[in-house]
């Protein structure tokens, strides 16, 4: 059975492709490798073989050691060495050198092979990998009629083979007389062609479930590995003075078994849990692909902070694929339960975790991320996907209308037109009637309408569309303390009819956050 990449050379955004060869092979092989190309190669084989020159038309004949049991092979174009086999080649390069020791990951078409492994199968895997493409044929060498040692399967690797591997048309059948003799011959002939479509049938579905199972297998391994180089790379990050480590179990017998959920959000849902005489908050995280060093390094920003206003964090849970916070609990809840009231003075809010925050180097401006979040609090950018530090600012803007408002940002038992508090806000302020905005009934911000109104034009400010318009928190702060006045100059059309108005075309022109300021989601 032979595999052939079937794109033409030079071919980028490649699909990848696997062979099956099976052989009951107890040594190793020979490799034909014949270069058909037009131009020179320079085929590697690791870690049999090292590497040569090939000219066109030219056979290189190697002889696999028989402790060889996997490696790869694959040809390099543009290579120039010296005398001592040191210099470079344009592709598929592997440690500039001739006589390959590692092949690495190189951006081409590379077959890996597995000889006399699993179940004494020749295995073969040829990637059409997205970068410079050669294209290679793995077939079975014709059989010797003498001297070839017993149990023993060699290949031909044929870089830049036919494209047209029939030779002919096959001779159509010669024309059956009709009679009974006749009949009974193309009864015979119907009898073994289905004979022969059910061993065909058969056949491939053998062959199909002995490579799902090799490629489920392989991907076992390689998760497995994952696994155990994350518990590595924990062991080798974990330093002193970092949160206390949970085992998963202790976690669910904490919880019940993960039982009493107390809520769901863009990142996971919170549990609540009883740890010795603590009542605990218990965060299972949904699996966002986050690598262990991400994790720890989170854990031990987050970890180190203390302040009033933020939940402290007791400890983690970091085994395989699940990644778990525990939290003090809150026995008050959500604060958005109690700040549309008015007996929330003597509370103390605190922020749980900085699950929508994503560090960015002081030398950048914008990162790209994900779109994960609650409704009604994200900027618009977030529709581009590139986000600053001032996608916060934006929702601070909203939870200001909220409290101004006495009501959520989203409320979908009102009239359409007034479902969302930005297109009620825009409506308002283009009449000249913000003060129909102001909660009815707050008695406080009633008699204090002028101040109140300040405070709207502090949001607007921070609701603008185009975000390099808009402040930093650092500037906000000052607004509040009294220290700095608000900008006049306000684009008061809040809702993005238009993509375009949002739109990154370049390097955002916004400063590097401040210290003090809280950077952008993730």
């Amino acid at each position: 059975m032979a595999a052939r990449s079937s794109t033409t050379p030079w071919t980028h955004h490649l699909l990848p492709l696997l062979l099956l060869v099976a052989a009951n092979t107890n040594h190793a092989a020979t490799f034909n490798i014949t270069n058909q190309c037009s131009f020179t190669v320079w085929p590697a084989v690791v870690p049999a073989g090292g590497g040569m020159r090939l000219d066109p038309g030219k056979l290189w004949v190697l002889d696999v050691p028989d402790s060889t049991a996997s490696g790869r092979v694959w040809a390099r174009t543009g290579c120039s060495f010296d005398a001592n086999g040191n210099g470079s080649c344009q592709t598929g390069d592997c440690g500039s050198v001739l006589s390959c020791k590692n092949s690495g990951n190189p951006p081409v078409t590379l077959a890996e092979f597995s000889l006399n492994q699993f179940n004494k199968l020749d295995l073969f895997d040829i990637s059409l990998i997205q970068g410079f493409n050669v294209p290679m044929d793995f077939l079975p060498a014709p059989e010797e009629k003498q001297g070839a040692p017993p149990c023993r399967t060699n290949y031909q690797v044929i870089f830049c083979p036919p494209t047209d591997l029939t030779s002919s048309s096959p001779i159509p059948p010669a024309p059956t007389a009709i009679g009974p003799s006749g009949m009974e011959s193309s009864s015979k002939r119907g009898g073994r062609a289905v004979a022969a479509i059910v061993a065909s049938v058969i056949g491939s579905t053998s062959v199909l479930t002995i490579l799902i199972t090799c490629i489920i297998i392989k991907r076992r391994i390689r998760r497995n590995q994952e696994l155990q180089g994350e518990e590595q790379e924990f062991e080798e990050l974990s330093l002193q003075g970092m949160p206390r480590r949970f085992t998963l179990q202790q976690l669910q017998e904490a919880t019940n078994q993960f039982r009493d959920k107390l809520g769901e959000g863009g990142f996971g849902s919170v549990f609540v849990g009883q740890i010795a005489d603590e009542k605990v908050a218990v965060k299972r995280l949904d699996r966002s692909g986050q690598g262990m060093r991400e994790f720890l390094a989170e854990i031990q920003t987050i970890g180190s902070i203390h302040h009033i206003n933020l939940v402290r964090l007791i400890g983690f849970s970091a085994e395989k694929s699940q990644r778990l916070l525990v939290y003090e609990y809150m026995p008050k809840g959500s604060l958005d339960r109690w700040i549309y009231h008015q007996q929330d003075n003597k509370f103390n809010a605190k922020l749980s975790d900085f699950g929508l925050c994503k560090l960015i180097d002081r030398d950048k401006s914008q990162v790209i991320t994900r779109m994960r979040g609650t409704p009604g609090y994200l900027a618009p950018e977030w529709l581009t996907s590139q986000i600053t530090e001032k996608a916060d600012v934006y929702s601070f803007g909203i939870v200001v209308m909220e409290i101004i408002s006495g009501r959520k940002n989203l409320d979908t038992s009102r009239s359409e037109q007034n479902i969302h508090i930005i297109t009620l806000l825009q409506e308002k302020v283009k009449s000249d009637q913000l003060v129909d905005m102001i909660d009815k009934h707050s008695s406080d911000m009633q008699v204090r309408k002028q101040e109140v109104i300040e405070m709207m034009k502090l949001a607007m400010w921070c609701l603008q569309i185009d975000c390099k318009r808009r402040p930093q928190m650092s500037e906000v702060v000052k607004v509040l303390e009294g220290t700095t006045s608000i900008e006049t100059d306000i684009d008061h059309d809040f809702v993005a009819t238009n993509p375009e108005s949002f739109r990154f075309t370049g390097t955002v022109d916004s400063d590097p956050p401040l210290a003090s300021d809280v950077s952008g989601p993730s």
